[in-house]
């Protein structure tokens, strides 16, 4: 068992229809660093509340340190972090 606590965080984003979830993924794998530990795609959506051409994929992401208890702003800031390199590689926006 783990010695310190994960923390589970959710991504909601808007993303045009052609950037696939393996970009995607590769794209949080690159970004989350060490802390990332585990990531998932759990929701993937296309209706009436999205716009045309784009799609809502939802993430959930679990972060941890070996060797601490990650703070609440370490936690955000990898998760933004992430966020701002889909939003400039993809244009994806949170839903």
């Amino acid at each position: 068992l783990p010695k310190y606590p994960a923390v589970e965080r959710d991504m909601a984003l808007l993303i045009p229809e052609e950037i696939t979830s393996n970009q995607v993924e590769q794209k949080i794998a690159a970004v989350g660093g060490e802390f990332l530990v585990k990531y998932r795609l759990f929701d993937v959506y296309k209706g009436k509340q999205i716009p045309k051409g784009f799609k809502s994929m939802a993430y959930n992401m679990l972060y941890q340190a070996k060797n601490k208890t990650l703070t609440d702003q370490e936690v955000s800031a990898i998760h933004n972090k992430i966020h701002q390199e889909l939003q400039s590689s993809f244009g994806a926006k949170l839903r």
